[in-house]
């Protein structure tokens, strides 16, 4: 009789032991679920901010750079849209006149060359060029005639003092560099009658105003959206 209790006592004990253990290995698992679920949330979460983080700071950059580009082509295009010794030259051709040998050397040596040298010291800027309504002796690469201008992709459609985006340089059709995209700002030179004088074309690299633009894989696909949300 008494072994009867003791076996039975110890089924018990065994029983209630088991139970014990098995609550213990249940809340341990529940622990460990509950916190890898927490991590992961958490990891999640981080992975989220942080790419929002790198994506706005890469918009600021990227606003910066091109804000910056912008500026320099503006100030190209003020430099020279007001520089009289070139309207004057221009205007003086559209009377069928012309400077002396010795001063028109200067003038090419001094003013044109100038503006070549703008575009060579300043990496932002692709060309600075003048297609000018005159019989004027064109001079590479920033003083042409009017019709030079033809051969550009914009010549018909361009707007005044609106971005060009995405062309190629194609003033000399025999020597077109289709891997160079260019975006730029194609403005008109009038005199105090409204006559035009020059065309000119402030123009940089898209890979310059819009930074990894030649970077994007063939998978990549990029519009630009106006103010008003039209896709152009």
């Amino acid at each position: 009789m008494r072994r009867n209790k003791i076996k039975r006592q110890n089924k018990i004990n065994i029983s209630l032991s088991g139970k014990v253990m098995a609550l213990i290995i249940m809340f341990m698992v529940f622990c460990a679920v509950a916190w890898t679920a927490v991590m992961f949330i958490n990891m999640t979460r981080n992975a989220k901010e942080n790419a929002m983080a790198d994506e706005v700071a890469y918009m600021k950059t990227f606003e910066t750079n091109a804000t910056s580009v912008e500026e320099v082509c503006n100030l190209a295009k003020q430099i020279v849209s007001e520089t009289h010794s070139i309207l004057e030259y221009i205007e003086l051709t559209q009377k069928g006149k012309d400077l002396n040998s010795v001063d028109k050397i200067d003038f090419y040596n001094n003013e044109i060359n100038a503006i070549d040298n703008m575009t060579n010291i300043n990496p932002y800027l692709f060309q600075v060029r003048l297609f000018v309504n005159s019989d004027v002796i064109e001079r590479k690469p920033c003083f042409y005639k009017l019709d030079r201008m033809e051969n550009m992709e914009w010549a018909d459609s361009y707007k005044e003092q609106k971005w060009q985006l995405d062309y190629v340089d194609k003033a000399f059709p025999d020597s077109v560099k289709e891997n160079v995209r260019l975006a730029g700002i194609i403005s008109e030179i009038k005199d105090d009658s409204g006559e035009l004088l020059a065309v000119l074309e402030v123009s940089t690299e898209m890979d310059s105003l819009f930074l990894n633009f030649k970077s994007a894989s063939q998978e990549d696909s990029c519009c630009f959206i106006r103010n008003n949300g039209e896709i152009i």
